[in-house]
């Protein structure tokens, strides 16, 4: 999980983030907003290792104002260590805080980034690569309309210790590189109709739709009764409203005057979600009502639910026709970015590049 995440930040093999753009990215990630009371948040995540190519090092205690040269040209302490603090930042806005091992690991993506991007950039000089100025004014422009006002772009700028310039001509690089690897690497990418049926048969799952349902629930919370008496009470509530409900009140309108659960403003309505998304006695209740059906009182950790489902969706799998352009285009990245690795391994076969960190 953690090299996934770094892929993402660091300036990778194949897809080129600007280490000066990553000021604009900082700040904690607002939190998502709660699921209702019977939604489990579980989820599972892999874990993907990344590649580290090998380059010279001495020792880690280096303190000098260089951290790294590429043909003769250096990579200074103070960007390298400018773009970790970023990366840093980015990383545990989105996944918490870094240990010393993981910040290690992060070190060493950035410097190997660095390293990959200048040698990228120096075969573009060598291929004559240029870009128009409009293209750089359209990416400032972009990057601008993600303040409120000049003032707030300014003090992002001030905040991250470069000027309009430093920025300019970093994207400027990025746009040279996009270029390059435009012209070298992207002819090389192709994707055929047989190569993508072949991946849809292979990984079934992945275009196929579960079994869904749509409901809307009343619910007569337990969170904050701590007798049994209390408890008792709260379901002899969601007992009457059921009543209620048998005896042709509205859904909908009880709801919004009686659940407790953070849906009541919708009038209960909980959307479609699929086995897994809710909690099991919940989500068995659900998925064993027939459209239009209304359950018993169910019991669960977050109180008493009366369950209503409105819609059911059998499971179902997406025909190849319907999902051939999406193949297509995951396939595409894929080999953009094995490609660009291997466009990257050749230039770094025939270059001089010398480290002066040494990261264990």
């Amino acid at each position: 999980m953690f090299h996934r995440t770094l892929q993402k930040l660091v300036v990778g093999l194949g897809i080129f983030v600007l280490l000066t753009t990553a000021a604009f990215a900082g700040g904690k990630q607002e939190d998502k907003g709660k699921q209702d009371t019977p939604a489990s948040t579980t989820q599972q995540k892999s874990e993907q290792s990344t590649d580290q190519n090998a380059t010279q090092s001495t020792d880690s205690s280096a303190t000098g104002d260089v951290v790294a040269t590429v043909n003769g040209t250096e990579i200074s302490r103070a960007e390298f260590e400018d773009a970790v603090a970023r990366t840093q930042r980015q990383y545990e806005s989105q996944s918490g805080q870094l240990d010393s091992s993981k910040l290690n690991d992060l070190k060493k993506s950035v410097l190997d980034s660095l390293i990959s991007r200048e040698l990228l950039y120096q075969a573009a000089q060598k291929s004559d690569i240029t870009v128009d100025s409009a293209k750089v004014d359209d990416q400032i422009g972009s990057l601008k309309g993600r303040f409120q006002s000049d003032e707030q772009y300014q003090a992002a700028l001030k905040n991250a210790g470069i000027t309009e310039e430093d920025l300019r001509q970093d994207v400027k690089k990025s746009l040279v590189i996009q270029e390059l690897l435009a012209q070298k690497v992207t002819p090389n990418v192709t994707v055929g109709e047989e190569e993508a049926k072949k991946f849809y048969e292979d990984n079934p799952d992945l275009f196929t739709t579960p079994e869904r349902v749509h409901a809307r629930h009343i619910l007569i919370s337990t969170q904050d009764l701590k007798t049994d008496q209390e408890k008792a009470d709260a379901k002899a509530r969601a007992e009457e409203i059921r009543k209620d409900l048998e005896n042709g009140a509205d859904f909908e309108k009880l709801a919004k005057e009686k659940s407790e659960g953070p849906s009541a403003s919708k009038g209960g309505d909980l959307g479609t979600f699929s086995k897994g998304d809710m909690v099991p006695a919940f989500e068995d209740a659900a998925f064993a009502l027939k459209p239009g059906e209304i359950s018993k009182v169910i019991e669960t950790q977050f109180g008493y639910h009366i369950i209503q489902v409105l819609e059911k969706f059998p499971k179902a799998v997406q025909p190849f026709a319907d999902v051939q352009d999406q193949i297509n285009n995951y396939l595409s990245q894929q080999k953009q970015s094995d490609e660009t690795d291997a466009y990257l391994k050749k230039l770094k076969e025939n270059a001089n590049i010398e480290t002066m960190v040494n990261f264990g």
